[in-house]
């Protein structure tokens, strides 16, 4: 994966770029190149109040958009089926109480099952 951010603009020359915070600008061979400065940002040790957007990058659309991290969660805790978050496509979580453990079926809860289960966008799924 690249982490390149592409952009097309048409410059007036003599053209000046100056990278900002976490945007390092390099000249080779007449051409400008934009590049990540990891090293720019803070490494955060533990997640403040609020809402937080983390920036994803999506090759299918080779774009990028904001999720907040809230919907990343901690897929390893074990929660119960009621305690499930709304089935957001994509999202994996980890139940104790299912009352099946067949593969794609619909996920119940009052069981004694841990099972693995992912999101549809409509409902949560066993898996």
């Amino acid at each position: 994966m690249s982490d390149a951010i592409r952009l097309k603009v048409l410059p007036k020359f003599p053209a000046k770029l100056t990278g900002r915070a976490g945007i390092d600008v390099t000249k080779q061979n007449g051409e400008y190149f934009l590049d990540l400065d990891y090293s720019d940002f803070p490494q955060i040790g533990a997640v403040p109040a609020g809402t937080i957007y983390a920036l994803i990058f999506d090759p299918a659309t080779a774009q990028y958009s904001q999720l907040p991290i809230s919907l990343l969660g901690d897929a390893a805790t074990p929660l119960t089926v009621a305690t499930l978050p709304s089935p957001t496509r994509g999202l994996r979580r980890f139940v104790s109480d299912a009352t099946a453990a067949t593969f794609g079926s619909v996920v119940a809860g009052g069981g004694a099952n841990a099972v693995p289960v992912y999101a549809t966008g409509t409902d949560w799924r066993i898996g």
